[in-house]
């Protein structure tokens, strides 16, 4: 909430004895339908993590693959807010859903959950 306002929605949370991971799950392979609001929507989902004290926030389709420039947009964000010096949750990524569901960390190297 943001002044009495709903201001980001998780679709899904997962608690662990050492972790707090928050989702968002889309059908398509982007957050949103253009850069501008697909920067948007990342800046909430990562200022409601920090407000919850998430650990990882888990960006979820059921698209085989996320969309290159959706990809670019969320490193550069976290990038920029790392530099910042904001806390900002690790971002794991889960793709296929529907199919063969593949969880990896922003650059790409498989996840485990321990």
């Amino acid at each position: 909430m943001d002044r009495g306002q709903a201001y980001v929605e998780f679709d899904f949370a997962v608690v662990t004895m050492d972790a707090l991971y928050v989702g968002e799950a889309k059908k398509r392979n982007a957050l949103a339908a253009n850069p501008k609001s697909t920067k948007r929507e990342l800046n909430k989902l990562l200022e409601g993590s920090r407000q919850v004290g998430a650990t990882h926030l888990v960006l979820a389709t059921a698209a085989p693959a996320w969309k290159e420039a959706m990809l670019t947009a969320v490193k550069e964000q976290v990038h920029g807010d790392l530099r910042a010096g904001k806390n900002t949750p690790q971002i794991v990524l889960l793709t296929a859903l529907e199919t063969t569901p593949t969880l990896t960390t922003l650059d790409g190297t498989p996840f485990a959950v321990e």
